[in-house]
């Protein structure tokens, strides 16, 4: 089965100011969400990805307040991740209006999320090649087949903010994955 191929944006917020980076670092500022929310629904894209980059390092939650005024402003759908380390963060989360909730640092709480929520309300994100242990891509398929996600987001440290497109690879592996498979890091042109 072929999926349609849509064009998501990620938005890197630290907890003051949007950034830029490559390979998951030099983060250089780059301004508002809310500015870039606008300048990506002029563009069409297909959904927004916005992640605090800080906050799970912090112990911060969620800025929910400020998830509620980007979420009052976006016509797509909106994923959020960073800080989320229980049911209540997700159901705040949720209620703010975000669409989808991504899970990173706690995926031990997904079951839970999902027969609460529903699977389809949940990203499973994962970072290459920094989660790439040996059973690595078994726990991709395995986020996906056991119903927990209803999408999962793999992220290219190496090819991040290189705009030297994606990490084939990855793409290949996406293949056999039965969650829908979202590739992140490398993009820099249509083709």
């Amino acid at each position: 089965m072929s999926l349609k191929v849509r064009v998501i944006a990620t938005l890197l917020w630290n907890g003051q100011t949007l950034v830029k980076g490559v390979g998951f670092d030099a983060w250089r500022p780059v301004g508002h969400p809310l500015q870039a929310i606008n300048v990506f629904q002029l563009r069409e894209v297909d959904e927004i990805i916005f992640l605090d980059i800080t906050a799970t390092r912090e112990g911060r939650r969620p800025d929910f307040a400020l998830v509620e005024s980007l979420a009052r402003e976006c016509f797509v759908p909106l994923t959020v991740g960073g800080g989320v380390k229980s049911v209540e963060d997700v159901r705040d989360l949720l209620r703010a209006g975000a669409d989808k909730v991504s899970i990173k640092s706690c995926p031990a709480i997904l079951p839970t999320l999902a027969g609460q929520f529903g699977a389809q309300a949940f990203v499973r994100c994962f970072d290459y090649p920094q989660d790439a242990a040996p059973d690595w891509i078994a726990a991709v398929h395995m986020a996906g087949e056991y119903g927990e996600v209803g999408e999962i987001v793999v992220q290219s440290i190496g090819r991040d903010g290189s705009m030297t497109g994606y990490d084939l690879w990855l793409l290949k592996q996406s293949r056999s994955a039965i969650a829908p498979f979202i590739a992140s890091g490398g993009a820099g042109t249509y083709e």
